[in-house]
């Protein structure tokens, strides 16, 4: 699984609650945390913007820390994966779909898991995973899903 996630090099704070992140990929990306902050109770310290702008790596890249312990040792739950940070910079972009609005999307116009398959031209475990978070959402699904709701109205 690691092999499918960038390493993150670099990070720090750029607003109340965003950072930049530097990815060993060469991409940098700005990814505005107040949504996962406010909806995470252990990462509620982080409203602090004082605590918040301690944020740096973790081990070998695969998190963000920040250091809410004794001492300032690095507080283990309050950090954000590389993998959920790379989702958030990617949904927030545009370049994927958030899974909550696939979920509606589907709701919205009553397609069951095998329907919207179908009508998206995928296989229906793959409607699943994105459903569930387990894949991310390409932005081709995104736009598929804004042409097929013109086709479903029509």
């Amino acid at each position: 699984m690691k092999a499918d996630i960038h390493r993150i090099l670099t990070v720090r704070a750029v607003g109340a609650q965003a950072v930049s992140v530097a990815w060993d990929d060469g991409r940098t990306s700005t990814v505005d945390l107040a949504a996962l902050i406010a909806g995470t109770p252990v990462l509620a310290p982080l409203r602090d913007e004082t605590l918040f702008r301690r944020v740096q790596v973790g081990e070998d890249g695969w998190e963000i820390v920040w250091p809410v312990g004794p001492a300032g040792s690095v507080g283990e739950d309050a950090a954000v994966d590389a993998h959920h940070l790379e989702r958030l910079a990617m949904e927030q972009s545009g370049a994927a779909m958030p899974c909550e609005t696939f979920r509606a999307w589907r709701a919205a116009n009553g397609l069951s898991l095998t329907a919207a398959a179908r009508v998206l031209g995928i296989s229906r475990r793959t409607v699943a995973y994105y459903e569930s978070g387990a894949r991310i959402i390409p932005r081709l699904v995104r736009l598929a899903c804004k042409g097929a709701d013109l086709e479903l109205r029509a």
